[in-house]
């Protein structure tokens, strides 16, 4: 059974996308290290759009989500 206003043959589509995570250590001395972790680097975002039979080109585009990108750096060290 389809809703009031959802015709038969409608569907969401996600574009495809890339997140590049980036995770390494450098070790500076025999206790210490450098480290860093990079999530989504290139700040790939989420477009959702909707298709429908009769549905025009401009009604197509639903969101977008950008989950932005989070760059953490940071010394460990042991005692």
């Amino acid at each position: 059974m389809q809703g009031n206003s959802i015709e038969p043959g409608t569907f969401n589509w996600t574009s495809k996308r890339l997140y590049v995570d980036v995770v390494g250590e450098y070790k500076l001395w025999k206790q210490t290290a450098f480290f860093f972790n990079l999530r989504n680097v290139g700040d790939a975002t989420e477009d959702v759009k909707i298709f429908g039979p009769s549905m025009p080109e401009v009604a197509r585009f639903r969101t977008r989500v950008d989950y932005a990108s989070l760059w953490t750096f940071g010394i460990k060290s042991t005692f």
